[in-house]
């Protein structure tokens, strides 16, 4: 690492230039540097979500995050402007990047995300015991469910509003979500804060922020997208586990090529 590569990341993070010793120290993993650029990393994975595991391996998004940091210190110029938002956003998109392209994110959408927002479409979005029927799930495994949407929701916000929905259909869409969805969407996109933050202004365990957040990221896409759809969207979408046949989960032809087909892309199982 140059030195000035150093003093940006001490800059970045609230430390003292002048202190040789932080500095000499940054490649230390106890080093204070080091702990603030983690915090840093931290915060942004707070963005995609309060519960990564098994979905993505914390330990590589972490890495990730440091890596971008260094990165942008390398090629930034040295001085005293609060350049911390413009790092966090820097490490939010690199996450995100990073997520889009794992395993996981290439089954998620179209296996369990996908179906998911298909059977809110069928069923309303307060109906679990038929989405949780359509999707072959227990009940107690919808949760989950919606915690995993949630977490693809904030990897790739832009499948929210596919391209080509309507402005009148997403507002339609945003109001008819509950008083809270709608603080909490605001708070995330609008106030810019991570699901921990957003958990604490709510008054929520952070897991349920983030199945807050992907019950009212799918119930957006679902509307939008029978708006947007000829005749719904029933059998647009791959099955996924022990889904019933003629649910809108359920494809009229199945592709073995389809990774929805892949040994344990319905489970529910860690995809990294």
């Amino acid at each position: 690492m140059t030195p000035d590569a150093a003093h940006v990341l001490n800059m970045l993070l609230g430390g003292s230039p002048s202190d040789p010793s932080d500095v000499a120290a940054m490649d230390g993993e106890d080093s204070p540097a080091v702990a603030r650029l983690t915090r840093v990393v931290r915060v942004a994975m707070g963005r995609l979500g309060c519960v990564l595991a098994p979905y993505l391996d914390e330990g590589l998004l972490l890495g990730q995050g440091l890596l971008a940091l260094v990165e942008m210190a390398e090629g930034a110029p040295a001085g005293g402007e609060d350049i911390e938002p413009a790092a966090l956003r820097l490490v939010v998109e690199h996450l995100r990047a990073w997520a889009r392209a794992s395993s996981w994110f290439r089954i998620a959408w179209p296996c369990r995300v996908a179906p998911l927002c298909a059977c809110i479409a069928e069923h309303g979005p307060d109906r679990d015991g038929p989405l949780a029927e359509d999707l072959g799930l227990p009940a107690e495994a919808l949760t989950e469910r919606f915690m995993e949407a949630g977490l693809l929701f904030a990897v790739s916000p832009e499948l929210i509003l596919p391209q080509g929905a309507s402005a009148g259909a997403a507002s339609a869409a945003v109001s008819s979500l509950s008083k809270r969805q709608r603080r909490l969407l605001n708070a995330y996109f609008q106030g810019g804060l991570s699901f921990p933050e957003i958990a604490e202004l709510l008054g929520l365990p952070g897991a349920e922020a983030q199945e807050l957040y992907g019950r009212a990221a799918a119930i957006i896409r679902a509307q939008v997208s029978v708006v947007r759809e000829t005749g719904g969207l029933r059998g647009v979408f791959r099955p996924t586990g022990r889904c019933r046949a003629g649910s809108p989960t359920y494809a009229a032809s199945q592709d073995p090529g389809s990774p929805c087909t892949a040994r344990g892309a319905g489970d529910g199982g860690s995809h990294r």
